[in-house]
């Protein structure tokens, strides 16, 4: 039914019955962000020394604005073979301690954090999986 709590387009949330504060929401998202950001780029250097020099980026995306757990972040190596040996070596451990360390100096919530708030992902991996397409690659 239109305009009902069951309403998937229903503008109330959920939990209440008072509207949802959009522009709030992306608001603190845009706080988060330009708390992350710096920190992600920094760690991916870290990475990339840890790695022997190879090209490592970083990203993140979550509905941080509605809640901090939402948080995933993502670094990518070359290939595979690159993930296997920075994961089998351990480094991947000391990557995530960084960063979450980082991250809490910054001021994020990171006891907010769920299990599967960071992934590291190859260019091969999704190359093969998706065609190149990030989007399609995490959807």
């Amino acid at each position: 039914m239109i305009g009902s709590k069951t309403d998937p387009y229903n503008k109330l949330d959920a939990m209440t019955t008072q509207p949802f504060d959009f522009a709030a929401s992306r608001r603190k998202e845009a706080e988060f962000d330009s708390l992350i950001d710096p920190v992600v780029k920094n760690i991916a250097k870290e990475m990339s020394l840890l790695s022997g020099g190879l090209k490592v980026w970083g990203s993140h995306f979550g509905a941080t604005g509605i809640d901090p757990k939402h948080l995933f972040v993502y670094f990518v190596l070359p290939t595979r073979a690159d993930v296997i040996s920075l994961t089998e070596a351990g480094k991947f451990k000391i990557v995530r301690s960084s960063l979450l360390t980082k991250l809490e100096e910054c001021g994020y919530p990171v006891a907010a954090l769920q299990d599967d708030w960071l992934g590291v992902f190859s260019e091969q991996e999704c190359k093969e999986e998706a065609n190149g397409n990030w989007y399609y690659f995490f959807k």
